[in-house]
Formats: C-alpha cells, sequence, structure tokens
C-alpha cells in the first residue's frame, strides 16, 4: 500500500479507502463522481496483452480455472494463464461465499467472455 501510495504521490491511507471501497456500487462509496467499474469490459484487451507476452511455437494456451474462498465473505471464481510459474487472472466474478447454488453458469459466463 506504502508503494502505491509513494507512485501516486497520495497519502496512504486515501488509497487504502481506494482499494477498501473498489467493490462497492457507486453509491455506496464516499466522495463525489464515483463510478462503477464493469471489469468484465477488461477481460478482452487482458487477454490479448497475455497473448501477445506468450511466445510459443504451441497452438496449446492452457486455462487454469479455480475457486477461492475469502473466509466465508467472497468466493472468487478466476480463470487464468500460467506463464513461468505466476498465474495472470484473465476473467474473474466474485460471489457471496455462502451464496446456493450452482457454479457452472458463472463458469460458462467467464469462458464466453
Amino acid at each position: 500500500m506504502r508503494l502505491v501510495a509513494f507512485v501516486l504521490q497520495e497519502q496512504e491511507q486515501t488509497v487504502f479507502q481506494r482499494f477498501r471501497e473498489w467493490y462497492l456500487d457507486a453509491g455506496q462509496k464516499s466522495g463525489q463522481k464515483r463510478r462503477e467499474l464493469e471489469v468484465s469490459t477488461c477481460f478482452a484487451p487482458l487477454l490479448g496483452w497475455v497473448l501477445r507476452l506468450w511466445q510459443s511455437e504451441k497452438r496449446q494456451f492452457p486455462l487454469v480455472l479455480d475457486a477461492t474462498s475469502l473466509g466465508r465473505r467472497w468466493t472468487i471464481l478466476a480463470g487464468s494463464r500460467v506463464m513461468s510459474s505466476c498465474a495472470i487472472p484473465l476473467a474473474w466474478k466474485v460471489l457471496p461465499a455462502q451464496q446456493a447454488g450452482s457454479w457452472r453458469p458463472y463458469w460458462e459466463g467467464l469462458l464466453n467472455a
């Protein structure tokens, strides 16, 4: 957090609050001119960036699907590309951890995105 505050030349507490509010709807954020970010609009450009980094003669593109729980609050479904022992998330969906039902529609939506 300190490094991000230094780079942005802002107070550490300001950066911390932005990270804290990142997942909230615009109406729940403090301050004026707050907006929501539809992260799915980032998926295709992110994939393009990863494909430019990926230089291989093989025509295979390994994709890892992972579900990670963050306590009892959130479950993150992510599709990532593993490169040099590092997973780069390409698409993700954040769900309430205790939500009933199947993840399949979410996985299909991520793969379609």
